[in-house]
């Protein structure tokens, strides 16, 4: 057992009673793990306000226990009671008071009369809370339900948390452009994004045209050949069907949604292969052979090469509008940016079927006409959250 450093000069008398009550927390875990009905179930202990231990069936693993000083925790003492949390995503993680616990289903033991903060997360899910006070000897369950979105067209999102992320690109990314300066960024508030690019069925069954030039792709290929103004009639058009808050996304969602943690050239690490992104199937981009040019969009999703966040087609197919006007990045800082307050040009994102692998990088921005079509810009939307 590993002892917390805050108790390696308590006296040994005190050293003994921590030893004993961690001896007894032992014995809860075990006896009810041992009633347990499944290999895959997972326990963990809360002794007081947020200090827990933790164990598995059959195999008792106790690891940071803590005296419980602020609520006079006894074992031995009756009126606590269980606390099982369940799922409806399959490896949903379980946070209680901002400390992350283990994957539902699991089962807590809880401090009675101590309020404590639940929380259930998963990838492309918007979180689900709830705040529980148990009741004396009260076993309770908690069946968190994770929500995604599938609107009226059929479109998926996923829910991005917000978060911080550095912005741009370092000075020796191969392929790297001069405006690509690195800054820190910070979103303060998450949205769903859509895991595909607005597809030009998805278009048709909205404005009753399709402006796409590569007509023998499909409804399932992105809508691309599209104006500023024409995707900003398509929006207001969704938002008035849906009663929802679709928009583009700014152009610091998009990289950080397109990173997905990462901090290499493309999702995928520091090379793309065909397998990955419709692209132009030569560069000199360090980590990319040759590949596949297909000469014309393909079916969103496809490639079935989702990044962390589930989303596709981050690199290539088509580029993809921000709604910023486009300016040089700052230096220092930023939180929540939308770009300049006017221009004369848009950013794109994320590369096409018609650019080399190092045009498709995470970092790679370049200026839309807005009035001007052309076979290689589409979009995809975001949806803020209520």
């Amino acid at each position: 057992m590993r002892i917390c450093k805050a108790f390696t000069a308590v006296p040994v008398l005190m050293l003994a009673l921590f030893v004993a009550m961690a001896q007894a927390d032992d014995r809860a875990i075990k006896r009810r793990t041992d009633a347990a009905d499944g290999p895959e179930k997972r326990y963990a202990l809360i002794i007081g306000n947020g200090d827990y231990s933790v164990g598995r069936l059959k195999k008792i693993l106790v690891r940071d226990v803590y005296l419980a000083r602020s609520s006079g925790y006894d074992e031995s003492k009756p009126g606590d009671g269980w606390l099982t949390v369940k799922a409806n995503v399959p490896g949903a993680e379980v946070w209680v008071n901002d400390s992350k616990y283990g994957k539902a289903p699991l089962t807590l033991k809880m401090v009675e009369n101590v309020e404590y903060r639940i929380r259930v997360t998963a990838v492309g899910y918007e979180p689900y809370t709830k705040r529980v006070v148990m009741k004396p000897d009260e076993d309770r369950k908690v069946n968190a339900l994770l929500e995604g979105v599938t609107n009226s067209l059929g479109m998926a999102f996923v829910w991005i948390e917000p978060g911080s992320f550095m912005m741009g690109s370092p000075e020796d990314e191969p392929g790297r452009n001069d405006d690509e300066t690195q800054h820190w960024v910070t979103l303060t508030k998450g949205f769903y994004m859509g895991t595909t690019e607005v597809t030009r069925g998805q278009w048709q069954a909205l404005m009753e045209e399709n402006p796409s030039e590569f007509e023998d792709c499909g409804d399932d290929c992105p809508v691309e050949n599209v104006t500023w103004d024409g995707v900003q009639e398509f929006i207001q058009k969704l938002n008035r069907r849906d009663r929802a808050n679709y928009r583009l996304p700014t152009e610091a969602e998009w990289e950080y949604a397109a990173r997905a943690g990462t901090t290499t050239p493309f999702s995928y690490g520091i090379g793309l292969s065909k397998c990955q992104a419709n692209c132009a199937g030569r560069d000199l981009l360090r980590g990319c052979g040759k590949g596949e040019y297909r000469r014309q969009t393909i079916p969103v999703g496809s490639l079935n090469a989702p990044n962390a966040w589930g989303l596709h087609d981050m690199h290539g197919n088509v580029w993809e509008l921000c709604a910023d006007w486009y300016g040089e990045y700052p230096t220092g800082a930023v939180i929540d940016p939308v770009g300049p307050d006017s221009g004369e040009n848009h950013v794109l994102r994320g590369g096409s079927l018609a650019n080399f692998a190092r045009d498709c990088r995470s970092a790679i921005r370049i200026r839309d006409i807005p009035m001007d079509r052309f076979f290689y810009v589409g979009f995809r939307l975001v949806r803020s959250s209520p």
